[in-house]
């Protein structure tokens, strides 16, 4: 049983009706505790929490595509422990805690809904809005990202990264042309080509990513995320491989020898 689950468990822990934020605040702090925490959870810093917090988000969103609500309950509140987490670290350094991450937000989606919380001009549609959000992040970054290295999150997956690069490539206005599926054909023919001749891995990863990233542009002139794509075509073709496992134990060995 982790920590966790342990103290959670403990009957003297039990708080009834009390406030459900406050109560893991409570557990987190005793957690963290340097005389009678959890040893594993005195162990963790920032760093070494990011492989949770992402693993958290993915489940969240596994949670959402199950459509169980019981699921995705469970999953907010363990991606929610991992930002009290987060938040009680910060709190031990002085540098931010639960209550200054919270105000914050709250301040960001007050002056970025004016048309809501100020005299702003009224906005009818979800469009509208959302050029108007990025508007307001823009400004808000002012000075501080001033190249668009700066402005992409570098911690997605690569595929979400590139999807986000797309917004500031200017020529993906041109990318549902017959010359972007060219670009793509000569990609790949230039990769079966590598193949043949051996060429190093080196070679190889950098052809891959290129080819990659030209698919993600198409994609994106679609307004299709590509991250979510694959996504969806993964989850489809694993339901196929046990539908038919399900009638053949070896159909598994034999749809990846077809696939090939």
């Amino acid at each position: 049983m982790s920590c966790e689950t342990e103290l959670a468990h403990r009957p003297n822990n039990s708080t009834g009706h009390v406030d459900g934020v406050k109560r893991l605040l409570t557990i987190m702090v005793q957690l963290r505790d340097k005389e009678n925490g959890c040893p594993w959870d005195l162990e963790q810093d920032f760093s070494s929490l990011t492989s949770s917090v992402l693993e958290e988000a993915y489940e969240v969103v596994d949670a959402v595509r199950s459509k169980e609500n019981q699921k995705i309950e469970e999953e907010l509140g363990d991606l929610l422990f991992a930002i009290i987490f987060y938040a009680q670290i910060g709190s031990e350094t002085g540098a931010f805690s639960f209550n200054s991450i919270a105000q914050l937000v709250a301040e960001k989606m007050i002056r970025r809904h004016p048309h809501i919380f100020a005299d702003g001009e009224k906005v009818a549609l979800a469009q509208q809005q959302r050029i108007n959000w990025e508007q307001s992040k823009n400004q808000e970054h002012k000075g501080t990202q001033t190249s668009i290295f700066q402005r992409l999150t570098w911690g997605l997956p690569a595929l979400s990264l590139a999807n986000k690069a797309n917004n500031y490539d200017p020529g993906l206005g041109d990318a549902k042309s017959s010359g972007q599926v060219f670009n793509l054909q000569s990609e790949l023919q230039d990769i079966i080509r590598k193949i043949k001749l051996q060429r190093t891995n080196e070679d190889m990863e950098e052809l891959f990513g290129s080819l990659l990233y030209e698919v993600t542009r198409l994609a994106s002139s679609h307004a299709i995320d590509p991250e979510l794509a694959l996504r969806n075509y993964i989850q489809s073709k694993v339901k196929s491989w046990d539908s038919n496992s399900s009638s053949d134990p070896h159909s598994i060995n034999n749809t990846s020898k077809r696939d090939k």
